[in-house]
């Protein structure tokens, strides 16, 4: 079979994407006899949280940081995006 998609990701049985932006896929499946079929894959994006301009030592473990607890300097936070697939 050759699976075929669309947005310029060309073709391959599976993609991996990190869009921005809630994004639409086309996959066109081709079987060895010519018959095609086509689906839609929709990845949406939505905003989970926000980190905030300081980083600290959370001692009670509350969220918030208390007058005791002060900033850290020279840190900076690193975010990754986990791939899941069903």
């Amino acid at each position: 079979m050759k699976y075929e998609w669309s947005n310029g990701l060309g073709l391959g049985q599976s993609k991996t994407v990190s869009p921005l932006l809630t994004t639409t896929y086309t996959v066109t499946i081709t079987d060895a006899n010519g018959c095609t079929a086509t689906d839609n894959v929709v990845i949406n994006v939505a905003s989970c949280g926000s980190i905030g301009n300081s980083v600290w030592v959370d001692a009670n473990g509350n969220g918030i940081q208390d007058p005791t607890e002060i900033g850290l300097n020279g840190v900076s936070v690193l975010l990754k995006m986990l791939q899941v697939q069903p």
